[in-house]
């Protein structure tokens, strides 16, 4: 091999290395897209969703880097805190190689409790504004549709499909440096009134941003995904559950 076939060689070498560091650096620091494998967050987003998650303003931490390596404990670069009604990726603190999408409820030192299917926050029930029926597009099934109301005055949209194990629990104190996440689709989501429990900062990955697209259809059946494209989703902002 001649010495300009070798500096090209090592040139090109160098411009795929360079590709890949830079990728992994905007994956690790800055944004990250993510599928919404359940419908645990229903109404606002749905199984088949694509979205993009924030990262860079809300910090690093060992778990927004691939394959989470133990480089340094806490979070890092942190320029704003994560707030109530934040529709928030994690990792699942009891199986790191799960990542969970739920709104975040509790702050630390909150006390959270759901009572005969109402949410209360520190003692104070939340404002629930009925907004009719939902239905489902794939089986057709219907539940309530409900704004809720956090005390900050943020509102977004939920789901009161039938009485469950999570319309009732005990009072739940969140600890330091730990948060509280709640599915939307209250019903039908394991979350921090389960198994889940508490959420360590640590293991947030970001703040979910904005849905890029939408397919109903798995992309392993790839002849189907390519028409299975829900358009009116594209590029939709998460303005508090809402597309308004």
């Amino acid at each position: 091999m001649t010495i300009s076939k070798t500096r090209k060689l090592t040139k090109e070498l160098l411009s795929i290395i360079g590709a890949i560091l830079l990728a992994l650096t905007i994956r690790t620091f800055v944004f990250e897209p993510f599928t919404i494998p359940s419908p645990s967050m229903y109404p606002g987003l749905i199984e088949g969703d694509y979205i993009i998650v924030y990262k860079f303003p809300y910090g690093v931490s060992r778990h927004s880097i691939l394959f989470s390596p133990k480089v340094f404990e806490g979070r890092v670069f942190q320029q704003k805190e994560l707030n109530r009604g934040d529709i928030t990726i994690f990792k699942n603190p009891h199986n790191e190689a799960e990542y969970w999408v739920k709104r975040l409820i509790g702050l630390p030192g909150d006390k959270i409790q759901v009572k005969h299917g109402k949410l209360y926050i520190n003692g104070t029930m939340l404002k629930e504004n009925s907004k009719g029926e939902y239905i489902f597009a794939d089986s057709g099934h219907k539940a309530e549709l409900l704004e809720e109301t956090l005390p900050s005055g943020r509102s977004y949209l939920t789901l009161d499909d039938e009485i469950s194990q999570g319309d009732n629990t005990s009072v739940f104190t969140v600890p330091e440096h730990h948060y509280f996440m709640m599915g939307d689709n209250r019903d039908n989501s394991l979350d921090s009134r389960f198994d889940l429990g508490f959420v360590h900062e640590d293991y947030v990955i970001g703040k979910a941003e904005f849905i890029l697209f939408s397919n109903k259809t798995s992309i392993f059946d790839f002849f189907n995904w390519l028409k299975g494209f829900r358009s009116d989703r594209f590029f939709q902002k998460l303005y508090n559950n809402s597309f308004d």
